[in-house]
């Protein structure tokens, strides 16, 4: 249930903020996702779909916009680092 919650709720979210982000010059989306969505761990199906769903969802965003002027950025979040891909 929760993976309803937290990877299907991301799209709609994002989608209503868009037009008004891209209006404005300082505009920026940052999602957070975990190094699940790279590398899966075993027994953690629920939570490895969550995260590939955000990773997913962000890099089609990224392509869909990169011709505006509108900024997203993808963090991934390990459990010794923030690494920026």
């Amino acid at each position: 249930m929760w993976i309803v919650s937290s990877a299907c709720m991301l799209a709609p979210r994002t989608k209503a903020f868009l037009p008004y982000l891209k209006q404005r010059p300082e505009g920026h989306i940052v999602n957070i996702s975990s190094i699940n969505g790279i590398i899966p761990t075993p027994f953690q199906s629920p939570y490895n779909a969550a995260k590939y769903a955000v990773r997913g969802f962000t890099e089609t965003l990224i392509q869909e916009n990169q011709y505006s002027k509108l900024n997203l950025t993808r963090e991934v979040k390990n459990e010794n680092s923030r690494d920026r891909l």
